[in-house]
């Protein structure tokens, strides 16, 4: 986990998350280019594979984005996500290993297109040192920590030689380098503080060359997912005292990919929903007294960051027709469509198409949580 941008949220971010930002932003940028100056969260959602729920979780990580009426600003949504990752503005990089693949890194384009700049380089042949490639001046390692202070580089390439890797990265470290992509196949410890993203293609090769090999691809198990090819990241918390049925709904809908947290009761949802926070909640009407369901569904109803989480209410048939009309009508009050009341014994497929229909069709975008208190 990472700390979020600062002005932002103090609310501490996943690597994930990050990484997902960076796709948004392309896509975003694709759009603009394309002359669209607005898109909702599900067309933009089912653009770069992802769901709805948690493109809108990953943005409202760090403030408000968009309306419900208009959706998200293309350009500005994609100038404010460079301003979170710091790539507004272009930033000088280092690169250690001027050999074949150092001088094709150097030589690319895409990095400053992207916000980067490789400004200075450094290899451990003697030979290289002082040489000029693709407009840059190699260094030799002696002068590593010297040169890497004077250019305040945060961030170094590694596309050197496997041996003396680890040196190079605790005195890259001292130095104040904080981000590693490192080409090298070799495992290295990271320093403290410090991130380090390792790029292997011969493992990659190695995988593709086991899944080429397969007659069956139902012989490699894989991870759910959504049209599109995406994985399933929705959370649901059902919430209900019988816990057969709650096992029941559990199992069934983490089946298919979502990932399902319990409770028993209106307490212990509560607790849940701020420690999880979840996309979506399924909820008895009636369980430790007979309006348990009803009170936590308005409260959370109320404005905050739990206001537009979807709620689907389950009753059992003997429940009288009174107390039906009075959950309907207080939570028609906080805008709660009536088809979210669902009557038990409720059919595991059709509660599952309820939950899609209701995450697929989310456009209004989510109050940011308040920062988690440390």
């Amino acid at each position: 986990m990472v700390e979020a941008a600062k002005g932002k949220t103090a609310k501490k971010i996943s690597l994930r998350t990050v990484e997902r930002l960076s796709v948004y932003r392309r896509m975003l940028e694709e759009l603009s280019r394309e002359g669209v100056e607005s898109i909702h969260s599900s067309r933009l959602a089912e653009l770069v594979e992802v769901t709805p729920a948690q493109l809108r979780r990953d943005l409202a990580a760090f403030g408000s984005f968009g309306n419900i009426a208009r959706g998200y600003d293309v350009r500005r949504t994609a100038e404010t996500i460079s301003e979170i990752i710091g790539t507004h503005e272009v930033q000088d990089i280092a690169l250690v290993g001027v050999g074949n693949l150092g001088r094709a890194l150097l030589s690319y384009g895409g990095f400053e297109e992207r916000g980067f700049h490789i400004s200075v380089a450094f290899d451990s042949d003697p030979e290289k040192a002082g040489r000029i490639f693709a407009g840059r001046r190699c260094h030799g390692l002696d002068d590593l920590e010297t040169v890497l202070r004077e250019s305040e580089v945060r961030i170094l390439i590694l596309a050197t030689k496997s041996e003396g890797l680890q040196e190079i990265v605790d005195r890259a470290a001292a130095a104040g380098v904080r981000g590693f992509l490192n080409f090298v196949p070799k495992i290295t410890a990271t320093p403290p503080g410090c991130f380090i993203e390792p790029i292997d293609i011969s493992a990659k090769l190695e995988k593709l060359s086991f899944l080429s090999r397969q007659d069956d691809e139902r012989t490699v198990e894989r991870p759910p997912e959504i049209r599109g090819g995406g994985m399933r990241t929705e959370r649901i918390l059902v919430v209900d005292d019988d816990r057969d049925l709650v096992a029941s709904i559990e199992a069934f809908l983490s089946a298919r990919g979502f990932v399902v947290s319990t409770a028993n009761n209106g307490k212990e949802a509560y607790a849940s929903i701020v420690k999880e926070r979840p996309d979506l909640i399924i909820l008895d009407v009636m369980m430790d007294y007979e309006e348990e369901g009803m009170v936590l569904a308005s409260a959370l109803k109320t404005d905050g960051p739990t206001r537009d989480i979807p709620i689907i209410m389950l009753s059992g048939f003997n429940v009288q027709k009174d107390i039906r009309d009075k959950v309907l009508a207080s939570l028609m009050g906080q805008d709660l469509p009536a088809e979210t009341f669902m009557q038990k014994p409720v059919k595991l497929a059709d509660l599952a198409a309820r939950v899609e229909s209701l995450l697929g069709g989310m456009e209004l975008e989510r109050p940011p949580w308040p920062p988690e208190k440390g």
